[in-house]
C-alpha cells in the first residue's frame, strides 16, 4: 500500500494534480449550483411580476419607481 501512495516517487506531482483536479471541479459544480438558485429566483419574480401584472395590479413605471430610467411616469 505505501508503495502505491508513493507512486515510485511521483507521489508530490500525482497527489497534487488529484487534489486541484478536485477542487476544480468541486468549483464549478458550486457555479453551477449558485447559477441555477440565482436564475430561479429571478424567474420566480418575473412570475411574481406576470401574476401582478395579469391581476390588474398597480404599474410600478406609472409612480416612477423604475430603477435607472430617469422618468418620473409623470407628464409635465
Amino acid at each position: 500500500m505505501i508503495e502505491f501512495l508513493a507512486m515510485d516517487g511521483y507521489a508530490g506531482f500525482v497527489w497534487t494534480s488529484y487534489g486541484l483536479t478536485a477542487l476544480a471541479a468541486g468549483g464549478l459544480v458550486w457555479w453551477a449550483l449558485s447559477g441555477r438558485a440565482r436564475a430561479r429566483a429571478r424567474l420566480a419574480r418575473i412570475q411574481a411580476s406576470a401574476a401582478r401584472d395579469s391581476l390588474g395590479g398597480e404599474d410600478p413605471l406609472a409612480r416612477g419607481d423604475a430603477p435607472d430610467s430617469g422618468k418620473t411616469g409623470h407628464a409635465p
